[in-house]
């Protein structure tokens, strides 16, 4: 599949709507480092950027996107770029995101982060330019070792990540297993009983932002709560 910047560069112009699966912060640091140099949007003090993160996006928060995009610019030459993160997107939430999609507003541009694009109902897909983020092989390798191991071995994997107070690495890890564990309750079909493990890797990542919080307890807890999935 191809990424968000060959689009841009075949096409030389943006869509009005994509969404792009995969690790939150990876897919949106990857996405704002796009819009600067490649389409000569910053993020830092635009007034019509609107980033909202989310763990699930609802029929209220559905309304209100819709009610801000309806808004004009702050200038007549801008663009209005909405982007917006998400562990769970509502059937109705999405429902109400299609006449958005259907008529958009102009110089209004729609980046939806989620962790898997089968979340999203083929009617709303279709109005938009799907994208899968290119995860490398070591994050989703650590992931899939961590959840499959016991409480001992997944202590051992993030020794190191500990002992160097890697905040990136335990971000990446963060990722994975969020990545890994939608996959699996999509299959499932049981995406409300991992609504708690959802709730908590992204209080974690919240953490992880902060200096003050212990990276060996935010972690830990993360192995003691995930269950096995050997």
């Amino acid at each position: 599949m191809e990424s968000l910047a060959d689009i841009y560069t075949r096409t030389g112009s943006l869509h009005h709507a994509y969404a792009i699966a995969g690790p939150r912060d990876a897919v949106k640091n990857s996405l704002l480092l796009f819009l600067e140099h490649k389409v000569g949007i910053t993020s830092r003090g635009n007034p019509d950027m609107f980033d909202e993160t989310y763990n699930t996006f609802g029929i209220d928060e559905a309304r209100a996107t819709r009610g801000h995009q309806s808004k004009n610019a702050s200038t007549n030459t801008a663009k209005k770029i909405f982007i917006l993160s998400a562990t769970i997107i509502t059937h109705e939430a999405q429902n109400a995101l299609l006449k958005i999609f259907e008529e958009p507003t102009r110089d209004t541009h729609f980046f939806l982060i989620i962790p898997d694009i089968e979340m999203l109902l083929p009617t709303l897909c279709s109005r938009l330019v799907t994208i899968a983020y290119d995860k490398t092989r070591a994050e989703i390798s650590l992931a899939k070792d961590f959840l499959a191991g016991d409480t001992p071995k997944r202590f051992k994997l993030l020794k190191d990540i500990i002992e160097d107070k890697n905040r990136m690495a335990a971000m990446e890890l963060l990722d994975g297993l969020e990545t890994l564990l939608h996959s699996s309750a999509h299959r499932t079909n049981s995406m409300a009983e991992y609504a708690f493990i959802f709730s908590e890797i992204a209080k974690c990542r919240e953490h992880l932002r902060s200096r003050a919080p212990s990276l060996k307890l935010i972690l830990e807890h993360i192995a003691l709560i995930l269950p096995s999935f050997a």
